[in-house]
């Protein structure tokens, strides 16, 4: 009996790791992916190899043109600036939820690649296509 209670012990508690964060609210799940990000090796190592970056950030002003999305955000890290994103013109939901974010001061991931391809997750939605403005000015300059 006591050997059924150890293994349903664990089981729960293994279920609630996974789970768990799911059901936190979004300013405390972008802190459990950092902080999963910063203690487990795993996921610090498979990032490294991919060569992702994972990042807090905040939106600090949007705009558009018909060819150009400009999201400038604010990074988390103390005196790391701020980046100006460019991407596609996007739908008006995601604009919606972009200003929304600014407004709320919502923090959100940022998802750098090595080929400086960039994403931004937020609550319930994600905007692709990013890229940093400098580095895209330097590969239309190449």
């Amino acid at each position: 009996m006591a050997d059924v209670a150890l293994v349903l012990g664990t089981l729960v508690g293994v279920l609630a790791l996974a789970v768990g964060p799911l059901l936190l609210p979004w300013p405390w799940r972008v802190r459990w992916i950092l902080a999963a990000e910063a203690v487990n090796p795993l996921i610090a190592v498979t990032n490294a190899s991919h060569e992702l970056l994972v990042e807090q950030v905040l939106v600090v002003a949007v705009g558009r043109d018909r060819a150009t999305l400009k999201i400038v955000v604010e990074r988390a890290d103390a005196g790391a600036g701020r980046v100006e994103l460019v991407g596609p013109p996007c739908s008006v939901g995601e604009l919606a939820a972009l200003e929304g974010w600014c407004c709320a001061r919502t923090p959100l991931v940022l998802v750098g690649e090595a080929d400086g391809a960039s994403t931004l997750q937020g609550p319930h939605r994600a905007i692709t296509g990013l890229r940093e403005a400098d580095h895209d000015l330097a590969v239309h300059r190449s």
